[in-house]
């Protein structure tokens, strides 16, 4: 990506400014879009509009948050592996007036990052073996060539 910088304080609050207009018009797009799809389904059954807004949402978009959301207010549930929506079990569970009322980056708090350390890597490396040896994938040869490798790229 080529990116020509913005100087100027001016120019940056010009900029910043605009960033803040843009997000408005998209939360509002995102949102009359996704109640919009939800009243779709309501009406048709057809759940591949809401996919299709989820897959359609920008890098810096909430997609869990929106996922959650059409799980809430329709009766639609999410297949994490193949990344679709599928028609849900309860009819009753679709509430479009609920859905108009609550934006999507409303309904669930946004979570702080978190820094990945070496610890929290160890950590879940540990957690995974520990798991692997229990489910039977793992053996102790693989486990020992796991630290073979770690020895061979950061030698102390």
């Amino acid at each position: 990506m080529n990116i020509q910088l913005i100087e100027g304080a001016s120019n940056l609050n010009t900029a910043i400014a605009k960033v803040k207009t843009l997000g408005v018009e998209l939360d509002k797009h995102i949102h009359v879009t996704a109640v919009s799809v939800l009243n779709h389904f309501i009406l048709h059954g057809d759940c591949t509009l809401a996919t299709n807004l989820v897959d359609a949402m920008p890098k810096s978009g909430r997609k869990k948050a929106l996922i959650e959301w059409f799980r809430t207010f329709g009766n639609l549930k999410y297949d994490t592996k193949r990344e679709v929506f599928g028609k849900g079990t309860k009819e009753e569970q679709n509430n479009l007036e609920g859905a108009a009322a609550m934006p999507f980056w409303d309904l669930t708090a946004e979570k702080d990052p978190k820094p990945i350390t070496i610890e929290a890597i160890l950590n879940m490396v540990q957690a995974r073996i520990k798991k692997g040896r229990e489910k039977g994938d793992l053996d102790d040869a693989e486990v020992k060539r796991f630290g073979q490798m770690l020895k061979a790229h950061f030698p102390a």
